[in-house]
Parts: C-alpha cells; sequence; structure tokens
C-alpha cells in the first residue's frame, strides 16, 4: 500500500505531478499534485492493491530567484506499508518459488566438494 510521501517542486512554482497507481497496468487510482518549490508538502494516500506508481511532471514557471527551471521534483520520507497478512500469494508465484529451491538445491548437489 502506498502510504504517502513529502514532494517539493524542484524549479517550478506550479509544477503539476500526476500520480496514477496501477494494478498489472491497468490503472487503479489516479491524482494530480501541485508541490511547492519552497518547502515539502506531505501527501497521504492509503491506495491499497497496487504494484506500480507512475509519476509525471509538467507546466510551471521557474521560481523567481532559481537560476534554471525544470519540471523535476523531490520525494522524501517514501512509506510503504506490508501486504496485509490475509492476502494469499497466489499459485503462480508457489511455483516460481518452488522452481527457485529446486535451482538451487541442484546447483549446491552439482558443487564439486
Amino acid at each position: 500500500m502506498l502510504g504517502g510521501f513529502y514532494l517539493t517542486a524542484g524549479w517550478n512554482d506550479g509544477l503539476a505531478v500526476d500520480v496514477v497507481g496501477k494494478l498489472l497496468g491497468g490503472t487503479l487510482y489516479s491524482t494530480t499534485l501541485y508541490p511547492s518549490a519552497t518547502a515539502p508538502t506531505l501527501y497521504n494516500f492509503g491506495w491499497a492493491g497496487i504494484d506500480e506508481v507512475v509519476f509525471t511532471p509538467y507546466g510551471g514557471t521557474p521560481h523567481p530567484g532559481y537560476e534554471i527551471g525544470g519540471t523535476h521534483f523531490v520525494m522524501d520520507n517514501l512509506y510503504i506499508d506490508e501486504m496485509p497478512a490475509d492476502v494469499i500469494p497466489e499459485p503462480g508465484t508457489w511455483a516460481l518459488m518452488g522452481c527457485g529451491l529446486a535451482g538451487l538445491a541442484l546447483a549446491r548437489r552439482r558443487r564439486p566438494q
């Protein structure tokens, strides 16, 4: 679960950052953030059941006093919750883990003593 994070615009005032939470390539959550160029802002999400987060920054104008501009942003204190204990892995996950363990056992067995 994506809990939250602090976000600051790197250079531009009025920077927009699209944040999209996905599961298996499909969009589950979407929002646009407008972080400050002078101070971090805490954003709380609570997005559960995602396996990917996409950030797309755009727009804004260079902050007065900054020598350059750009759509960069700074993220800090990213908070991700662990998977809930009641979630059971899919059969494919167990099969992949079994193949990995079998491969390790085979590699150990073939190693010269």
